[in-house]
């Protein structure tokens, strides 16, 4: 990877960071949809990596919560990480058995969904 690469994907997970750090989620939402503008990631591929950045930034964010005095519920961690473990495994082989176009779609839906609802709620 030359400096330019490396410095643009420094700055992407620093944007990612502040964005998760601030809202409790959403930086990978600006990872993915930077990783396939400007990077040409597939979908599939820009999600699976950026699970993976964001599996270092929640670890990061937490810690740093707590550093702060922050509460946070361990056993609500621990019931919804449970589910989440499940749910990603789940998520990857449904992620498997269809297309990039079709994950686009869903992806789309999903942050207009959020959006949508974060405005009304």
């Amino acid at each position: 990877m030359n400096k330019k690469t490396v410095l643009s994907l420094i700055i992407i997970g620093t944007v990612a960071g502040c964005v998760n750090g601030f809202f409790g989620s959403g930086g990978g939402i600006i990872a993915v949809s930077t990783l396939t503008a400007l990077f040409s990631f597939s979908q599939k591929e820009a999600q699976a990596t950026s699970i993976g950045a964001m599996l270092v930034l929640s670890v990061i964010s937490i810690v740093i919560y707590i550093l702060n005095g922050t509460d946070i519920r361990l056993n609500t961690v621990l019931f919804t990480g449970i589910g989440a473990i499940i749910g990603g495994v789940i998520g990857t082989r449904l992620m498997k058995k269809i297309s990039a176009g079709v994950l686009k779609l869903i992806f789309a839906a999903l942050l207009i969904f959020a959006g949508i609802r974060s405005l009304v709620v």
